[in-house]
């Protein structure tokens, strides 16, 4: 149950990020998403990871207290 959680979390996070199109808060995020901030963090944390890991042309951004998505 916890990792579909995690799952539900993650995805929000990245739509939320890709369908704004600019750069925000963890607390904006979280409000959005309707989530914790510490889930929203492991969230961020996990999805910079992945695109990282698959080398896309998408990177996630991380600016201090922001977040956002933007190209290589």
């Amino acid at each position: 149950m916890a990792e579909l959680k995690k799952t539900s979390v993650k995805s929000k996070v990245e739509a939320i990020l890709f369908s704004t199109g600019h750069r925000m808060s963890l607390d904006e995020i979280s409000k959005l998403s309707r989530s914790g901030k510490e889930d929203v963090s492991a969230a961020l944390k996990e999805l910079q990871k992945e695109y990282d890991e698959k080398q896309s042309s998408l990177m996630l951004v991380e600016d201090g207290d922001f977040w956002k998505f933007a190209v290589r």
